[in-house]
């Protein structure tokens, strides 16, 4: 396969289309952190800057679409900037080809924040996040919900459980709900709204 412009380590990856995707995070200190993943573009083509230190310098974040062309990046930290990043990323997928702006803004979603959490989105309307780890270092208790009905302007999490474990993996499965494994346990869970 084509390799990547930089060399990365547990990035989040998200499927545009066919043989299409948006990498983000697990890049070195002088990477930026969204890059497009597609065989015919070239290396210039694929880095992705938006001007914004706070999502250029990304690291650890959670990305997943939250539909109708706009994806979130979710908790995290910015490199070279003391404990976790405060507001999360609302991206235009659409425009990460080329042509507008891929950033549409920052800003607070996550209630707990954290680094490296698992998200996944359910039924549509709603982008489940759990597991990272907080600004302690202590695993992120905290199962929240956003709610993306309106894409483009998503609400601020909401806590649905308590999961205080780091490593959850989750899995939306094709009756809208989500499925959430791991963590160094044999139970798993699943979330319906």
């Amino acid at each position: 396969a084509a390799p990547l412009t930089t060399a990365r380590e547990r990035p989040s990856v998200l499927r545009l289309g066919e043989g299409d995707a948006l990498v983000a995070g697990g890049q070195g200190s002088t990477a930026d952190f969204l890059e497009r993943w597609a065989p015919m573009l070239t290396a210039a083509q694929r880095t992705l800057h938006t001007g914004d230190e706070r999502v250029d310098r990304r690291e650890g974040a959670a990305l997943v679409a939250a539909g109708a062309g706009a994806a979130l990046a979710l908790g995290g930290a910015v490199m070279g900037s003391a404990g976790l990043a405060a507001e999360d990323v609302l991206l235009d997928t659409r425009c990460a080809t080329g042509g507008c702006a891929v950033l549409l803004g920052v800003r607070g979603l996550l209630t707990q924040r954290r680094r490296d959490a698992a998200a996944a989105l359910a039924e549509g309307e709603r982008v489940v996040v759990a597991s990272g780890t907080g600004a302690d270092g202590m695993p992120a208790d905290a199962v929240e919900v956003i709610d993306v009905s309106v894409a483009r302007t998503p609400r601020a999490g909401v806590t649905v459980a308590s999961l205080p474990y780091e490593g959850l993996s989750m899995l939306p499965l094709t009756t809208g709900s989500v499925w959430i494994a791991g963590g160094g346990r044999a139970e798993s869970w699943l979330y319906r709204h």
